[in-house]
């Protein structure tokens, strides 16, 4: 059950970082393609909305485990109380003068915090070790996230900004992190299936 987890976590993580790499580099040039004029939030929004996504896809497994074995009170009312604390923060953050993009970077901590907590209560509930999660998980998946992010900005930022060279960066960036997810990410068990 545990590797059923673990490679859920890690393949659910790269699936979605296959798209949202691409799109956190060339947001601009896709809201432009289809605003025309994008408010220049927008870009902001759209491009921490997917952090936040993909901070989710990796707990997402996670959260099928905590709730298979029927004891879902504790999981329920700790990450409820979290999820809650999300707008209270927010707003107060907002009533400090703060501006409209630190509602994400609440909602962004507040899921990297509730990615803790899901590791340390499976962990009570189905006696999953922590350890070995980080180790076959979460490390492997910043080491695909470093390089073919690394890689592909450098990429994007050599070139001169139009929609041919946002072409290149996002076939790039694609092709990066595939590669980098296939041969870094996955162990040769999984690269024989």
């Amino acid at each position: 059950m545990m590797n059923l987890i673990f490679n859920g976590s890690k393949l659910t993580f790269f699936l979605m970082w296959v798209f949202a790499l691409p799109m956190l580099l060339e947001m601009k040039t896709i809201l432009t393609l289809w605003l025309k004029t994008p408010p220049q939030e927008a870009i902001l929004f759209t491009q921490l909305a997917i952090v936040e996504s993909l901070i989710l896809a990796i707990s997402m497994p996670l959260t099928t485990a905590a709730r298979a074995p029927g004891k879902m009170a504790l999981y329920e009312i700790t990450l409820g109380s979290i999820q809650i604390a999300i707008f209270f923060v927010s707003w107060w953050v907002l009533s400090l003068g703060y501006s409209a993009e630190w509602v994400f970077f609440v909602a962004i901590a507040a899921n990297v915090f509730m990615f803790q907590v899901r590791l340390v209560v499976v962990k009570y509930l189905i006696a999953m070790p922590i350890l070995p999660y980080y180790k076959k998980v979460v490390g492997p998946v910043l080491v695909i996230l470093t390089i073919s992010a690394v890689l592909s900005t450098l990429l994007s930022n050599s070139l001169p900004n139009n929609l041919y060279t946002s072409l290149v960066v996002i076939v790039f960036s694609v092709a990066t992190s595939t590669l980098a997810m296939y041969y870094l990410g996955l162990d040769r068990h999984w690269r024989k299936k």
